[in-house]
């Protein structure tokens, strides 16, 4: 079975930890970057140039909140394809 390529985006450290050790403990499941504050997902999206599968992202983030960075993960997705 192929891994699920994760991003987790959420400010508070110990939601993400959760999150992560839940999802560690599947063996179909990869977190290819985490991030807490929006932007950071972008610049990580340009660089790699391949397919996530599963971004969770948090709406109220401070720099960046979530609709708008969803927004703009959606535009970088599709020049990527």
């Amino acid at each position: 079975m192929p891994l699920i390529k994760i991003i987790l985006s959420k400010e508070v450290l110990l939601f993400k930890k959760v999150i992560s050790f839940l999802l560690i403990k599947e063996n179909n499941f990869e977190i290819i970057f985490e991030d807490s504050i929006g932007n950071e997902i972008i610049s990580f999206l340009n660089q790699i140039k391949s397919i996530v599968d599963i971004i969770l992202i948090y709406l109220e983030m401070q720099l960046l909140n979530g609709i708008e960075a969803t927004k703009i993960i959606h535009k970088v997705s599709q020049t990527q394809r």
